[in-house]
């Protein structure tokens, strides 16, 4: 299994269970009120087409090569795993929050 949060137990004799995300958790927190992110802020963001969410990270609006009017604070630019940018709205964004069971 190549996932660094998962373990392997075989409690039933000939099956094999897969024990993902025990040991940490990620959960999507919404921005609250006039919250800023900082840069490099792990976010997820909600496709248009498929509704679903996607990871990315918070840069500087500079950098980003859509062209939109950004109105301060009300959007923010990503750069998903691919390298492309986005100009995103706050209602799109969720912020990806880590919990640690296991210190």
């Amino acid at each position: 299994v190549d996932s660094p949060n998962a373990f392997v137990t075989s409690a039933v004799p000939r099956l094999i269970f897969v024990h993902r995300g025990i040991f940490s958790s990620r959960h999507l927190l919404p921005l609250q009120g006039e919250a800023s992110l900082p840069e490099g802020a792990l976010v997820a963001v909600r496709c248009a087409i498929s509704n679903r969410w996607r990871e990315a990270t918070v840069i500087q609006s500079k950098d980003c090569q859509e062209s939109a009017v950004t109105v301060a604070g009300e959007n923010f630019a990503v750069c998903y795993d691919d390298g492309t940018h986005r100009l995103v709205g706050r209602n799109d964004i969720c912020i990806i929050a880590e919990q640690s069971v296991i210190e």
